[in-house]
């Protein structure tokens, strides 16, 4: 009697325990779906601002006049173009990879194979695509930034649309034969063994080679243009290249801005390393025999996709073109008042000025004095005359006020 009612006693504390197990993988379920709901969200909207501030902020789109050639033609920022590329492989991940993991969610099959492989694939290709347009950022910027003559012979409008077809069509090449020709490995089965020698030559060419062209890009130009302010403060001669670097500060861009993009752009970059890196490693160390939990790699994926709802982010907090671009489009998009995209103030137009305006200053001689129409004289008159009304004019205007 005593062991059946321990018996029965042991299986009602079973099932209680069963339950609440059952309550927590729900609430874990519900806590996963907000959390990628909340990323994909503010990554989505984040990449569209930055694609959209590129494209209307005047800081960012253009910078004053080419007068190399001609006086009355802006000087438009193309490298710029390389940013959008990012954000849009950006966008990809916000908007359809992670709401892939979503879905499996509420299906309730974490590895569903027909959508973790869709998920992996435009992880992938997107990662690939990021990787090869942030080194071609740093290029471009270190060519904006010290090397303003070669920038503007080799980043032309051709180039600049070769190289941003190129990162898509290679990218896309390499994840196709990948999947279709089942070469491994497999992200969804944790399955890293597969064509070592085929994803070693992608990983060196289509990874670890753009990122150290980066790095060297970004270091090269920190290191020349920290090296150009110490001769600008110590009055020494500078070097052509150096002295091609201060004419396109002065006549060509805005260096100080430039500079800022660029430090943003290496940040930019270092976090991608810091967010993409740590899955590759585990990947790597997977193919070549060691064992990954899945716990570990499933926390190590979802901080690589993290990157891509982050960059956004990262502009609008580093770069104040960026943060001006967001604020306007927040305030036109949520508030739907009437913005402008440009940096200058807008001149009042001179048709709104009353006819009879005085301005008037304390110390003679310093400005004009708008005279009224009604002391105008007629064309006929002699100088002196008019010399003499106007001064009367002037004096009256001054009595009145």
């Amino acid at each position: 009697m005593l062991l059946a009612n321990a018996t029965i006693k042991g299986m009602t504390n079973g099932s209680h325990e069963l339950a609440d197990y059952g309550e927590s993988l729900q609430w874990n379920k519900v806590a996963k779906l907000l959390l990628l709901s909340t990323l994909s969200a503010v990554g989505t909207i984040g990449n569209i601002f930055a694609i959209s501030a590129v494209m209307l902020e005047n800081q960012l789109k253009k910078r004053g006049k080419d007068k190399g050639l001609n006086s009355t033609v802006c000087y438009f920022v193309k490298g710029n173009v390389f940013i959008v590329n990012l954000a849009i492989a950006d966008f990809v991940v916000s908007a359809f990879a992670i709401p892939a993991s979503s879905i499996n969610i509420l299906a309730g099959n974490r590895n569903n194979m027909t959508i973790c492989p869709f998920q992996w694939l435009a992880a992938f290709l997107c990662c690939h695509v990021s990787v090869l347009s942030l080194a071609f950022i740093a290029c471009e910027n270190y060519c904006r930034v010290c090397r303003p003559v070669i920038h503007k012979r080799l980043f032309t409008k051709n180039v600049i649309v070769a190289l941003v077809a190129f990162t898509w069509i290679v990218s896309t090449v390499c994840i196709s034969l990948q999947f279709a020709l089942d070469l491994g490995p497999d992200y969804c089965r944790m399955k890293f063994r597969g064509n070592v020698p085929y994803h070693a030559t992608v990983g060196i060419l289509l990874f670890a080679f753009p990122a150290l062209v980066a790095f060297i890009c970004y270091i090269k130009a920190i290191v020349e243009a920290r090296d150009e302010s110490k001769l600008e403060r110590n009055g020494a001669p500078s070097s052509p290249q150096q002295q091609d670097m201060i004419k396109s500060a002065t006549n060509l861009i805005n260096f100080e801005k430039d500079y800022a993009l660029l430090k943003t752009n290496l940040l930019v970059f270092t976090i991608f390393l810091l967010f993409w890196l740590p899955l590759g490693v585990a990947i790597a160390l997977g193919a070549g025999g060691r064992v990954i939990t899945r716990l570990l790699y499933d926390n190590l994926s979802w901080l690589a996709l993290t990157n891509s709802c982050v960059n956004s982010i990262i502009y609008g907090l580093s770069n104040k073109p960026f943060r001006s671009a967001y604020n306007n489009l927040f305030h036109y998009c949520c508030c739907k008042t009437s913005v402008s995209f440009n940096s200058r103030r807008p001149r009042a137009d001179p048709s709104l000025r009353p006819h009879s305006d005085v301005r008037v200053h304390v110390f003679s001689g310093y400005g004009n004095m708008a005279v009224p129409p009604s002391a105008k004289m007629d064309s006929g008159k002699t100088s002196r005359m008019t010399n003499t009304k106007s001064k009367a004019s002037k004096s009256k205007d001054m009595y009145e006020l």
